[in-house]
């Protein structure tokens, strides 16, 4: 429920995003029925898109007092993380691509890969696959990767838990190839993840160690080595946990206790 909540305000916050992108000149059109009269339209292929539409479909826009910045690329895009799903409340309100939400077809909602992106999602705890395509935004939930349609959520075996270990892949399909692809779904093997929460990075090893020596009754912790390009960091992680819930109660204990926000990992 609290959740559920979490996404009507969000819906809310992401339509006044909407209305001042794309009209802020003149006043924002009447609304019937909680939707607007004359949703921001977009066409269904990338292809097709002109190219004003592109611009405007790339712009910053704020949630919550965070600012997300669209990707003007998905090309080799692929991250780990956890997704979520949304349903009913949205059923028939329209997208932030314009289109009208069908929460029983296989689409995805993510805050910052360009819109009409087509990805690969894998439900690692399973090995469960499907081809989507982002037509939303969200989720604006922290320490949550992407945001599936519930018809998505169950093609990948989910849906009656809420939350899900997955991988995301953006795929380039060949041209006239894009409508076959959707909603394709396949199996593979699971994988062996676990769930961490990362509570710094640092060049010095030094203070990762007195971080981690801070936080050591928390839960099992480890400081791990990274090469990112020509640096060096190392990473302080807690883990790893059972359950994402374990991962997100363990954030909030590190944010009340003035440590910041604990990133969520999975590897």
């Amino acid at each position: 429920m609290a959740r559920e909540r979490f996404r009507v305000a969000a819906a809310s916050a992401l339509w006044g995003v909407m209305v001042f992108v794309v009209g802020c000149a003149s006043p924002p059109p009447p609304v019937v029925s909680g939707q607007p009269a004359s949703p921001v339209v977009a066409p269904a292929r990338p292809d097709e898109t002109p190219e004003w539409d592109v611009r405007r479909l790339q712009s910053p826009y704020t949630i919550f007092g965070v600012t997300y910045f669209p990707m003007p690329s998905a090309r080799e895009y692929v991250e780990k993380g956890v997704a979520s799903w949304y349903g009913n409340y949205f059923h028939g309100r329209a997208t932030a691509a314009g289109e009208t939400y069908d929460q029983d077809e296989l689409t995805a909602a993510h805050p910052t890969l360009p819109l009409h992106t087509v990805v690969r999602v894998t439900n690692l705890q399973n090995g469960r696959q499907a081809v989507l395509r982002i037509n939303d935004r969200g989720p604006f939930v922290k320490n949550r990767l992407i945001d599936l349609s519930r018809g998505a959520a169950t093609a990948l075996g989910f849906n009656d838990v809420g939350t899900a270990l997955v991988k995301v892949e953006a795929i380039e399909p060949p041209p006239g190839m894009v409508a076959g692809m959707l909603g394709r779904t396949a199996r593979t093997r699971p994988e062996m993840v676990g769930v961490f929460v990362q509570i710094g990075a640092f060049r010095s090893q030094q203070k990762a160690d007195e971080l981690a020596r801070a936080l050591e009754k928390l839960a099992r912790i480890n400081v791990r080595r990274a090469q990112v390009g020509q640096e060096t960091f190392f990473r302080v992680r807690l883990g790893p946990f059972a359950s994402v819930e374990a991962a997100d109660t363990l954030v909030e204990t590190l944010v009340a206790q003035g440590y910041g926000e604990g990133r969520i990992v999975v590897e």
